[in-house]
């Protein structure tokens, strides 16, 4: 297949590009390197089967340079810092909202086109009114992120009905793995385990999340391309639905590196003093988070596979080899 994928320089985006080039697609990889990497795709570039464009998908007049002649387009540009997202939540709105509808509107333009993919995520939900979530529970974002993310699902109800082809939405829980994003709460466990020898918990970690490794997402990435779905808007929870507390993931890396873990007491958007970074305590956490992903399992025949200690045992290995390439963090830290 001939397949654009935006964000492909990202986390997820460049793991999945793997998969495409292992499988034989012709890619073409759309990113601004706003949050991608250069070190993610740069053994890729040479490959005769993939081709990188530099561009923004808030550019009307780039993306209507953009190839027609695809059959699949998988959209993975977006804002996704929740940190970021109350900051500026102007910024979160047009990059997510704006920036799918753009890539939704040059959908219309291929004719080729058999199937759309793109990234939701589990902040719809909101705190969590179930002990599981599932794909029918009630809506109702804590954070802008959620609702930029839900605005997305609502816009390809609109394009599923107009282009008579599947729109696949994937309500991602907390996706980890190689390549994973400085700033998030394991990267700065594993990160600060291996630089400063000590993990620092704000308050008890008593959080709950849903880990699930990018390796199984790639896998389900894989069997959407292979299965005939219905022509419409469909929505599928991308997660373990197993529960892990901020405090457990916390001796999951110091068990790992043999370091520390702190509990410090941090109010709420206020930093911590013992890592003295500038890292904020997020006002207003999630408590819990834990989706239920029997539909995946059920409609698609995906469920995971990979088990938590044993993907953030592969997580830390691979950052332990590749920190010096993260130089935001190496000018940050190391002192």
């Amino acid at each position: 297949m001939k397949i654009l994928l935006t964000g492909g320089a990202g986390f997820i985006g460049s793991n999945i590009l793997d998969m495409y080039v292992k499988q034989g697609h012709e890619v073409i990889v759309v990113d601004n390197f706003r949050s991608g990497r250069i070190e993610n795709i740069y053994r890729r570039l040479k490959d005769k089967h993939i081709q990188f464009i530099f561009g923004d998908i808030l550019d009307e007049n780039f993306i209507s340079k953009l190839p027609t002649d695809i059959d699949v387009i998988n959209h993975h540009a977006a804002q996704l810092e929740i940190t970021r997202c109350i900051d500026f939540p102007q910024e979160d709105i047009t990059s997510n909202l704006i920036g799918t509808t753009n890539m939704m509107e040059f959908a219309k333009k291929c004719p080729k086109l058999k199937l759309f993919i793109y990234a939701s995520s589990a902040a719809v939900y909101g705190q969590a009114k179930s002990e599981l979530q599932s794909e029918d529970d009630p809506i109702d974002p804590h954070w802008i992120y959620g609702v930029s993310k839900y605005s997305t699902e609502l816009l390809a109800k609109i394009y599923s009905d107009q282009l008579r082809i599947p729109f696949i939405g994937l309500r991602y829980s907390i996706i980890y793995g190689i390549r994973e994003w400085f700033g998030r709460v394991l990267t700065l466990f594993i990160k600060n385990s291996i630089i400063r020898r000590k993990i620092v918990v704000f308050g008890e970690g008593s959080e709950v999340r849903d880990y699930c490794n990018v390796e199984d997402v790639v896998r389900l990435h894989a069997i959407l391309l292979s299965k005939e779905l219905k022509p419409g808007s469909h929505i599928f929870n991308v997660s373990s639905s197993q529960k892990t507390t901020i405090s457990e993931l916390a001796h999951m890396v110091a068990k790992i590196s043999g370091c520390r873990v702190l509990y410090e007491d941090v109010k709420e958007g206020k930093p911590s003093k013992i890592l003295n970074d500038g890292r904020i305590r997020l006002p207003g956490n999630l408590l819990y988070l834990c989706q239920d992903n029997t539909k995946a399992w059920r409609e698609l025949g995906w469920r995971p596979k990979i088990w938590i200690a044993d993907g953030v045992k592969k997580e830390f290995d691979w950052y332990k080899k590749n920190l010096k390439i993260d130089r935001e963090l190496w000018s940050k830290l190391f002192y």
